[in-house]
């Protein structure tokens, strides 16, 4: 008899998350279908791939997404899987829903708690700030309830042990075991024109403000420069209210959220990818641009050199300094300053490089021992 797989991915809808979902079940359907009975309960099947041995139920909020989400968890999953013998609830959206299962695995894909927010961020958009502080309550009295998380870098392990006592955690890279040795393409110096591309969300950690500071900057030293950043400027208020700030600035572009082709077509056709983020899980850019060769510029942060790794086309700032930013890529643009190297450090088992070892992992979960403390 086939085991029993509940995926709770019911409010990953857009940008990193969804992304998240649709690897994870294309790996779940190729490397476990055979012995398990895999059912997911999702937002909306929009975009994801065609699974062989993966049922999906679609789940539609009653109430606001908070609300629908907590209301599921708490008594609407339960009540859908009465009667069944669960052996694994692996939930993809950092929180665990009350339902009876051997193993309870939670994917950690929110690190918003694990960093201090500058009080700059939290008043440009007090929701995030609210975001962080619900997500610090949910570890801290309930994610402990779980068998194991997943997490998807080594300073991330290292913050929930020391800030939430968890230790039972797996590191896994949200990459796919295809992905192409990076090497760097060399910077276009014989273009007029620097291009810088920030793909992102609408959202205040993710530090827009620092790019277009130093744009402004740039501006006034001489630079021909466009700056596309990938929201739209009606995305939500924190959006409008940047768009506004920089409206006398045509070299700030906002693109608008952009498909794969056109999103590979970017990084192709800007020369550094410029990622100030304040906070991130993984930083899902910093490997797609790796991965196109392009020459990459980012914060001075934990998360960004884990990200990196090993990579000859990298140069990294304080992550608010604008000004910083700003002289660091006039000097690469005009020759005086090169970017530099990074390298990769080693991480403690169990670890995963990619979607296909996390499902080995999961697969014989008993047997795997926690990792040193």
């Amino acid at each position: 008899m086939k085991k029993r797989l509940i995926v709770n991915a019911v409010n990953l809808s857009s940008r990193g998350g969804r992304q998240i979902l649709i690897d994870c079940l294309q790996a779940l359907d190729r490397d476990m279908g055979g012995e398990w009975h895999i059912k997911a309960y999702v937002h909306s099947r929009d975009g994801l791939p065609k699974l062989n041995h993966v049922e999906t139920e679609i789940i539609r909020f009653r109430y606001s997404n908070w609300l629908g989400r907590l209301w599921f968890e708490l008594f609407e999953l339960k009540s859908r899987e009465r009667g069944q013998k669960i052996d694994m609830l692996l939930s993809l959206q950092g929180s665990s829903a009350r339902l009876r299962a051997d193993q309870k695995i939670i994917y950690c894909h929110q690190n918003l708690p694990l960093a201090p927010m500058p009080w700059r961020t939290a008043r440009k958009q007090p929701k995030i700030a609210l975001q962080r502080m619900i997500y610090d309550l949910v570890y801290r009295f309930f994610i402990g309830k779980n068998n194991w998380i997943i997490i998807q870098q080594q300073w991330s392990r290292l913050c929930f042990s020391r800030k939430y006592g968890i230790h039972k955690s797996i590191v896994s890279k949200p990459i796919s075991e295809n992905q192409p040795n990076s090497r760097f393409r060399g910077l276009a110096f014989q273009e007029k024109c620097l291009r810088l591309l920030y793909p992102c969300g609408p959202y205040a950690n993710k530090n827009i403000i620092t790019l277009c500071e130093a744009v402004k900057l740039l501006v006034q030293m001489g630079v021909d420069l466009q700056a596309t950043i990938t929201i739209s400027p009606g995305e939500n208020a924190y959006s409008r209210n940047l768009a506004a700030s920089v409206a006398d600035y045509p070299q700030i572009f906002f693109a608008g959220l952009l498909d794969r082709p056109a999103l590979n077509a970017a990084y192709k056709s800007h020369h550094l990818l410029v990622f100030p983020s304040l906070v991130e899980s993984w930083g899902l850019p910093l490997s797609e641009g790796k991965a196109h060769g392009i020459g990459i510029v980012a914060a001075d942060l934990p998360y960004a050199h884990e990200t990196i790794g090993d990579y000859d086309g990298v140069s990294f700032f304080p992550p608010e300094d604008s000004a910083a930013l700003a002289t660091l890529l006039h000097d690469i643009w005009t020759r005086t300053r090169s970017l530099g190297k990074s390298t990769a450090s080693p991480t403690p088992q169990p670890y995963a490089r990619n979607w296909s070892e996390l499902t080995s992992i999961l697969a014989k979960i008993d047997e795997i021992a926690p990792p040193p403390c």
